[in-house]
C-alpha cells in the first residue's frame, strides 16, 4: 500500500460499541447517521482539498462505517496496516469523545512515533484538558477553519518544526501545553474547498473506494451539503455554534459567506453524482442580492437534482418565488424547536406561530414537494403544558396540508448540552442541570452509560432524566397516530414504527427494574429483540429522504464521475 502524507480517520461514537450492546433510543433519529454517528464533518474533504491540491497525499478514512459494516472486521490488524506520516482525528461533534480518545490511543500503541492531530469544534472548546489528560495526542488545532493552519503544520512536521510559526496550533514543548493565538479566520472562504473529486483521486492511490463514503445508507439515499457560511448571526441557547460561542471559542466576531461562485460550483458537482442536494445555513442570510445571485446563477445551469434548502427563519413569499423560478425541485426544513412560542423565544427563535404557517404556505404556493418541521424535547422552559402546545401544532401542520407534504418532527435534545453554548456555559440562567463538565466527564458517561438516557448529560428544572424519557416515547406515539390518520404513514409503516416505539420503551422499564443492567443487555434473548430496531426509534426512516434518480442511474453517475476525477 502506497504511504500517505496523511490519513484522516473519523471514529464511532463510543469505541467499543460492538462487544457493549446498548440501548440507543432515538439519539440518532434526526440525522442521515446511524447511532454511532457514522458521517464525518466536511471539514475533511476540505482539508484533503487543500492539502491534495499542494500535492499531498491525503486519504480519508471512515472507520466506524468499517466497523458498523462487518462484526469480522479487525481494528487493530486495520490500524496496523496504514502508512502515513500523520494521522488525523475529528473531534468535532462531542458524542464522539469516546470514540476519539480510544483511538488515538490505539493509533499510538502501534504508531508509537507518528504523531496524532486533533481538531473541530469540540476539540477548540476542550483542548487543553485533551493536551494534558490525553497523551496520545501531540496537536490540536483550533477553530472553524483549519486549512492553511493544516497546511503549514504539515511543512513544519517535515521540514523546520517551528511549531510557534503555526497558527491556530496548541501542543506540547517539554512538559508545558503551548497556544499560537487563533489568528486564522478568514473573512472569506475561498480556502473552504468542497473537491469531492479528491475522494475518488485517493481510491485511485489507496485500496478502496469505500472508505471515504460518509454514512451507512449513503449509495441508496444520499445527501451532499453545501456549506452557505462559517459562523451564525444567532443566539440559540443549545447551540455550540452560535454567535456567543463563534465569539468566545473560535475569535470569529462576524459571519463569513461563501460567494455565489463557489456555492454554485459545489452544486453543480453534487449534480454530476445525482444526489439531492441540502443547502447548509440560510441562503436569506447571505443578503438579498447575494441571495438573488447565487439563485440566479443555479437557475442559469438548469440545475437537475432535488435542492433542500434550510431555513433559521420565517421567510416572505418573494423568498419562495425566486427559488422557485431557479430549480425545479425543492423542499425545504426549519427547526421551531417548541410548538410553545415562550420556549421558542428563550431557545432564541423569536418567531409566532403565525410566521410559521403563512411561511410553509408561501413554500407550497410556490411549488415546494416537502417541508420537514423539527421539534425538540428537552428544552429551557419547557414542561408538559408547552409539549401539548407542540403536538397540538404538530396536528395542525399536518392538517394544514392534505397531500401529506408536511412532516413535523420530534425528538429528544440528545445526549449533550453542547459545550461552548449559553446552556452549558450558564446552565442554571437557562434553566439546566448540567451533570458533565470536563471532557473526561463525558468520556466517563458514554463509557459507563448502558441506555441513551444514561447518554443524556443534563436535565431540566421541569423535567428529570425519566421526565424526557417518558415525554419523548409519549410524544412519538401520539405523532405517529397523527400520521397514521392522515395517511402520511401507511398501515404496515405505522405498525412498525409503534413496535419500535414500544419495545424501546419497554426494554428501558426491563432495565431500570434489574440492577445488572449489562448483564441485561448482552443476553442473547435482548439482542434478539432488539434485531434491526436500534437505527430509528420515534421516526420513520423514510420520512427523511428525498427523492432522487433512480439507483442504476446513480451509480452511472458515481462510476463517471469516479473515472473523470481519476
Amino acid at each position: 500500500m502506497r504511504k500517505a502524507d496523511l490519513v484522516l480517520l473519523h471514529p464511532p461514537s463510543i469505541f467499543d460499541f460492538r462487544e457493549r450492546p446498548r440501548l440507543w433510543g432515538p439519539i440518532n433519529d434526526l440525522v442521515p447517521s446511524t447511532h454511532i454517528f457514522e458521517m464525518y464533518p466536511l471539514g475533511f474533504v476540505s482539508l484533503a482539498s487543500q492539502l491534495g491540491c499542494r500535492g499531498y497525499n491525503v486519504r480519508i478514512i471512515n472507520l466506524a462505517l468499517k466497523m458498523l459494516r462487518s462484526k469480522k472486521f479487525e481494528v487493530e490488524r486495520y490500524l496496523k496496516g496504514l502508512k502515513t506520516e500523520v494521522f488525523g482525528i475529528d473531534l468535532h461533534w462531542l458524542p464522539h469523545v469516546h470514540g476519539s480518545i480510544e483511538l488515538a490511543r490505539k493509533l499510538k500503541e502501534i504508531h508509537p512515533d507518528v504523531p496524532i492531530i486533533f481538531g473541530g469544534i469540540s476539540s477548540t472548546y476542550y483542548y487543553r484538558e485533551i493536551l494534558e489528560k490525553v497523551d496520545a495526542v501531540d496537536y490540536v488545532l483550533l477553530g472553524d477553519s483549519t486549512e492553511m493552519p493544516m497546511v503549514k503544520l504539515m511543512e513544519e512536521l517535515n521540514n523546520g518544526r517551528k511549531f510557534q510559526e503555526v497558527p491556530n496550533l496548541a501542543w506540547r514543548s517539554e512538559g508545558k501545553i503551548k497556544v499560537n493565538p487563533l489568528s486564522y479566520v478568514p473573512e472569506d472562504l475561498r480556502d473552504f474547498k468542497l473537491d469531492y473529486g479528491v475522494l475518488f483521486k485517493a481510491s485511485h492511490r489507496f485500496p478502496t473506494l469505500t472508505d471515504p463514503l460518509p454514512y451507512d445508507d449513503f449509495i441508496d439515499h444520499p445527501i451532499m451539503p453545501v456549506i452557505v457560511q462559517k459562523g451564525c448571526r444567532y443566539n440559540c441557547a443549545t447551540c455550540g455554534g452560535s454567535r456567543y460561542s463563534y465569539d468566545k471559542f473560535m475569535n470569529r466576531q462576524r459571519v463569513a459567506f461563501r460567494s455565489p461562485e463557489e456555492i454554485l460550483d459545489d452544486i453543480l458537482t453534487i449534480e454530476e453524482m445525482r444526489s439531492p442536494c441540502f443547502i447548509c445555513g440560510d441562503l436569506l442570510g447571505l443578503g438579498r442580492r447575494r441571495m438573488e445571485r447565487t439563485l440566479n446563477l443555479i437557475k442559469q445551469e438548469r440545475i437537475d437534482v432535488p435542492v433542500i434548502f434550510e431555513m433559521f427563519t420565517p421567510a416572505p413569499r418573494w423568498y419562495f418565488e425566486a427559488i422557485s423560478s431557479s430549480v425545479d425541485r425543492f423542499s425545504a426544513e426549519i427547526s421551531p424547536e417548541s410548538g410553545d412560542e415562550a420556549v421558542r423565544r428563550v431557545q432564541g427563535r423569536k418567531y409566532s406561530d403565525s410566521a410559521l404557517y403563512k411561511t410553509i404556505n408561501h413554500a407550497f404556493e410556490k411549488g415546494c414537494e416537502k417541508f420537514d418541521v423539527f421539534f425538540m424535547i428537552g428544552l429551557s422552559g419547557e414542561t408538559r403544558e408547552s409539549l401539548d402546545n407542540t403536538m397540538a401544532m404538530c396536528q395542525r401542520l399536518i392538517d394544514m396540508d392534505k397531500k401529506g407534504r408536511i412532516f413535523p418532527f420530534i425528538a429528544p435534545y440528545a445526549p449533550f448540552l453542547d459545550p461552548g453554548s449559553l446552556a452549558f456555559d450558564y446552565p442554571e440562567h437557562y434553566g439546566f442541570k448540567s451533570h458533565c463538565r470536563s471532557l473526561m466527564d463525558h468520556y466517563n458517561l458514554l463509557d459507563s452509560s448502558v441506555s441513551w438516557k444514561d447518554f443524556l448529560s443534563y436535565e431540566t428544572t421541569s423535567f428529570s432524566k425519566d421526565d424526557i424519557v417518558d415525554a419523548t416515547y409519549a410524544c412519538a406515539l401520539r405523532l405517529a397516530e397523527m400520521k397514521g390518520r392522515a395517511g402520511i404513514f401507511d398501515e404496515e409503516q405505522l405498525k412498525t414504527l409503534k413496535h419500535r416505539i414500544n419495545i424501546s420503551q419497554e426494554t428501558m422499564s426491563e432495565l431500570e427494574r434489574r440492577g445488572d443492567k449489562k448483564g441485561f443487555l448482552d443476553s442473547e434473548a435482548i439482542k434478539d429483540i432488539f434485531t434491526g430496531t436500534d437505527d430509528s426509534v420515534v421516526s420513520d426512516r423514510s420520512e427523511l429522504r428525498w427523492l432522487s434518480k433512480p439507483k442504476l442511474l446513480r451509480y452511472l453517475a458515481l462510476l463517471k464521475f469516479h473515472v473523470k476525477n481519476l
